[in-house]
């Protein structure tokens, strides 16, 4: 990733937080799964692709990827160590170790989070349906249907909108298209309560007729981490049924594995929840 002038304001957090390491990680270990074990290429979609990030990594987020036995985050990770890198840019790096198999598309509702996005590499997302001010309608974004695909969503910090109308858009898509979900979500200690409802209505959906995988990172106190504190997070992959089970049952494995790794970098549970219909 090439040194081009930020214009866009910062996050409100600290990159590489429990948050991260559990988003990007999922999302590391299912890019370089999916190059690995499915002959098909893959498009990626964030359209809450933020600022591209090319700050000093936090010390003691440095210390827990060094700490990282080996694994997709790691190795990605620490060929960049002088910055943490962004989801699109995680995914594009992967991309290249394996020819290219993933083209990388993103966008943000801030202009200058777009330039920034597109300065640094990344191709912007120009679906017809898509609203550069709304990143949920990429839910009806013109994507191809017969190709796979892999969308993130992860509007920062929006539980209370992420409700059973959009959870069943995301539930019908990938029961329809070859399109993967990541759904990323943050909610403090006095949200507890929309939490449960969140799970609830996402139980009911998915029933036990769906695959899924999941991570979760409660709050970790006296963090000096920014963010860590203050927000449980939880990202839930919802893979489309045209996938192998014998394949996502090696990714499922995969993503407990690195659940472990992340443990011990971290030193608090990293909790893991799989669903393989056969």
């Amino acid at each position: 990733m090439e040194k081009f002038e930020l214009i866009a304001h910062p996050l409100p957090y600290t990159m590489g937080n429990g948050g991260d390491l559990i988003k990007h990680g999922l999302l590391a270990e299912f890019t370089d799964w999916h190059c690995r074990e499915i002959p098909h290429s893959l498009t990626y979609y964030d359209p809450f692709g933020g600022r591209p990030w090319q700050e000093p990594v936090h010390d003691a987020v440095s210390k827990r990827i060094k700490t990282l036995e080996a694994c997709p985050l790691k190795e990605v990770q620490s060929i960049h160590s002088e910055k943490y890198l962004g989801s699109g840019h995680i995914v594009s790096q992967i991309s290249k170790q394996y020819e290219n198999k993933i083209t990388v598309f993103s966008s943000d509702s801030d202009s200058a989070a777009r330039q920034d996005l597109e300065a640094s590499g990344l191709n912007l997302i120009r679906l017809r349906g898509f609203n550069l001010e709304d990143g949920l309608s990429i839910l009806q974004g013109s994507i191809d249907r017969s190709k796979h695909a892999l969308i993130l969503i992860d509007p920062f910090y929006d539980l209370e909108n992420i409700n059973k109308k959009i959870l069943d858009k995301i539930i019908r898509k990938v029961k329809e298209d070859n399109t993967s979900i990541a759904l990323f979500v943050l909610y403090y200690n006095a949200e507890i309560n929309l939490w449960s409802q969140f799970k609830k209505i996402n139980e009911n959906l998915t029933g036990d007729s769906f695959n899924y995988i999941s991570l979760q990172c409660d709050a970790i106190e006296n963090s000096t981490i920014e963010g860590e504190s203050k927000f449980h997070s939880s990202i839930i992959l919802y893979t489309h049924n045209n996938y192998p089970n014998d394949k996502l049952n090696i990714l499922s494995e995969n993503v407990s594995k690195f659940s472990r790794n992340l443990t011990k970098a971290v030193g608090c549970p990293i909790g893991f929840d799989s669903q393989i219909i056969s």
